[in-house]
């Protein structure tokens, strides 16, 4: 069974909606990535979050198991098949371990490359998602550019 990580407005209780079924997650972080924002949200009102190639960087979030057919469904809301976003797979760390054994996981990428400010309700948003699993998380944690 595949494991999806979020980092970005994907919280476990909107994972939960999305796919019709409760959801259990274990903090998980990837190395060598930084979450950036890019393109614009109508929903949001601006940038939402994407990850970036960059050889210092952590980004802490976590992962759940899904199915297959799970990951249809989020498609449809990461809007994959209008090329908004992709899926990638990506090493995670499960745990707040950087000794943990790397984890194949499937992470949505935004396509966009043009930067996009985030509104103040989606870094909240953001904060929730990484809040659950991480303490010490601030939307003014984030780095944005």
């Amino acid at each position: 069974m595949p494991i999806l990580f979020s980092y970005g407005s994907n919280n476990m209780d909107q994972l939960a909606e999305r796919l019709g079924h409760p959801v259990q997650g274990t903090a998980a972080f990837v190395e060598g990535w930084q979450r950036v924002f890019r393109g614009h949200s109508t929903r949001w009102g601006g940038g939402v979050a994407t990850l970036v190639k960059k050889d210092a960087g952590v980004t802490y979030g976590y992962v759940a198991s899904v199915s297959s057919y799970d990951l249809d469904i989020l498609d449809e809301y990461e809007g994959v098949a209008s090329g908004r976003y992709r899926r990638k797979n990506m090493k995670v760390r499960v745990g707040p371990s950087f000794t943990a054994a790397p984890r194949q996981a499937v992470v949505y990428v935004s396509s966009s490359r043009a930067f996009g400010a985030p509104t103040a309700a989606y870094l909240k948003a953001v904060a929730k998602t990484v809040g659950e699993f991480w303490d010490n998380v601030n939307p003014g944690s984030f780095p944005i550019r």
